[in-house]
C-alpha cells in the first residue's frame, strides 16, 4: 500500500518527505510492487509517497467489492498510524551538531 507523506518539515527543518527518500537510501526507491505506473514511481523517488506491506488473507466467499471494501479499511486503518509513525521515526532526521 502507498500512503502519502507529509509535505511539513521535521523539527530541525527538513522536509519529511525528503528524510523518507534518504532513509530509504535516496531514489530509485525499488517498489515490491509490479508494475507501478511511471506516476507512483516518481512520487516513491520524490518521497511523496512511501510504501508499507500489508497482508490481506481474503474469503472466498467474499465478492470483489467486498473484498474492496475490506482493502479500503485496511488501508483507513492504517494510514494515521504509518503517518504518525514516519513523524516520530524522522523528527530529528537531518540534524547535526558537533560535540567536543
Amino acid at each position: 500500500m502507498h500512503f502519502p507523506v507529509p509535505d511539513i518539515n521535521n523539527d530541525v527543518g527538513v522536509s519529511y518527505r525528503l528524510a523518507v527518500v534518504e532513509y530509504q537510501g535516496g531514489a530509485p526507491i525499488r517498489s515490491a510492487l509490479q508494475n507501478i505506473s511511471a506516476l507512483e514511481q516518481q512520487q516513491l523517488d520524490a518521497g511523496e509517497i512511501i510504501e508499507r506491506t500489508v497482508i490481506y488473507n481474503s474469503n472466498p466467499s467474499k465478492t470483489l467489492s467486498e473484498k474492496r471494501a475490506d482493502i479500503d479499511a485496511i488501508y483507513n486503518s492504517k494510514l494515521s498510524s504509518v503517518t504518525s509513525t514516519i513523524q516520530t521515526m524522522l523528527s530529528y532526521w537531518g540534524y547535526e551538531r558537533d560535540i567536543m
